[in-house]
Order: structure tokens, then sequence, then C-alpha cells
């Protein structure tokens, strides 16, 4: 596996002034400008559930809402996608071998 680019500080540092200008920018246009991004965030996980993704569209909509083939839709592409991603982990463990990957190595 390659190694993982070096990120400096102050990339991280400018990163985290955009995505606080962002959350800023979403809040004031829904009219929650004095709502803590913590609060924010915690909300957004918390009705995250509640949500699907309209597969012909990319948008997100209320699950209560949504057309029964929209939610088989949207499981079906949600499906794909961790299958594709267990899949590229399948093949990694594969390159590293599975003695690499034991916590006892049994090798």
């Amino acid at each position: 596996m390659p190694a993982l680019a070096l990120v400096l500080e102050e990339e991280m540092a400018f990163a985290a002034a955009l995505v606080s200008r962002e959350a800023a920018a979403v809040k004031s246009a829904m009219g929650h400008d004095d709502t803590e991004d913590e609060d924010y965030a915690a909300t957004a996980v918390a009705v995250h559930g509640d949500w699907i993704v309209q597969a012909e569209t990319g948008k997100a909509i209320p699950k209560r809402s949504a057309a029964p083939a929209d939610r088989v839709a949207a499981a079906s592409a949600e499906h794909e996608r961790l299958r594709n991603e267990m899949e590229k982990d399948a093949k990694r463990a594969a390159k590293v071998g599975w003695c690499g990957l034991a916590l006892s190595n049994p090798c």
C-alpha cells in the first residue's frame, strides 16, 4: 500500500477554515445562525438514517416520502458501493497476505 501523503499543518488549518466558512453559509441560509457547529453536526448524524439519496438524481430526500422504487434503488446503490469497497479491501488484503494482517501472526 502506498504511503499517505504528508499533510502540512497549514494545509489542515486552511481546510478547517474552508469547512467553517461553508458551515456558516449553510447555517445562515437555513436561518440557523446561532446553532453551534457541534450541535449542527450531531443533528445531521442523528437524522442521517431518515434520508436516502435518489439514485437517478443524487438528491437527498426524506425516506418516508420516497417512492418504493426510490427506496429500492437507494438500497441497491448503497449495497453496490459497500460491495465495491469490500472488494477493494479484499484485494489489498491479498497483496499484503493474511500473515501480515493477523494480530497474533500465526505464520
